[in-house]
Parts: structure tokens; C-alpha cells; sequence
């Protein structure tokens, strides 16, 4: 007859958390039914006259920004992202850092998202 042993039943425990954690995948890197990694964005549906556009931020002058040397304006509507978390403020887009973006025909930003 086996006997259980604590030392035997801790790994038991272990074992199968580790089958559990390898079996689905962490809820922040579920996409929903578009797919992808959790590195990847979904690209937003784009209105007519609007572009979506990448870039280094230069300079951060609100409510103006320059991005890869050309200057856009920040709308008070204008949404900022990152790719896990929600609503951000200005604060988290210093010069330096890499965004995507939706901007329209009056180089305005309607939409803007931290690249991480």
C-alpha cells in the first residue's frame, strides 16, 4: 500500500500548479478574438481622414508635442494608452519614448499609445 508523505504531497502540489500555470495562458496576454501576443496592438478602425503613425516623442509641450520631429497638437479628448493599462496622463509620454499613434488631417491626435 503507498503511503503519502508530506515530502511527497508538497510535490504533488507543486507539480500540478506548475501543469495548471502552463496550461492556459495569464489572463493580461488573452487577446480576446483578434488573437496575438501580448506585445502586439490591435489596430484601431480608422475614421476617413485619419492616420495611424509611429514615433520617438522629441519634446512635450502641452498642448502641443513633437514626434519625430514634427509638431502635433494634443486634443483635451485625446485619448493615452498603454498597451495593458487604461486612461493615462501626459506624464507617462516623456521625450524619448516610443508611441504609436492616431492623428487626423489637422495634425491633431485623437489617440496615443506608450510602445513598450
Amino acid at each position: 500500500m503507498c503511503q503519502f508523505q508530506p515530502k511527497n504531497i508538497l510535490r504533488t502540489v507543486v507539480l500540478c500548479v506548475c501543469a495548471l500555470c502552463l496550461s492556459s495562458p495569464p489572463a493580461w496576454a488573452e487577446q480576446g478574438d483578434e488573437g496575438g501576443s501580448d506585445k502586439e496592438m490591435r489596430i484601431p478602425v480608422l475614421n476617413e481622414g485619419e492616420t495611424l503613425m509611429e514615433g520617438r516623442v522629441d519634446r512635450v509641450e502641452e498642448p502641443r508635442i513633437v514626434i519625430n520631429d514634427s509638431l502635433y497638437l494634443l486634443m483635451p479628448e485625446t485619448e493615452l494608452y498603454t498597451s495593458y493599462m487604461g486612461p493615462l496622463s501626459l506624464d507617462f509620454f516623456p521625450p524619448g519614448k516610443e508611441v504609436v499613434f492616431i492623428v487626423n488631417k489637422h495634425k491633431e491626435i485623437l489617440k496615443m499609445w506608450l510602445v513598450e
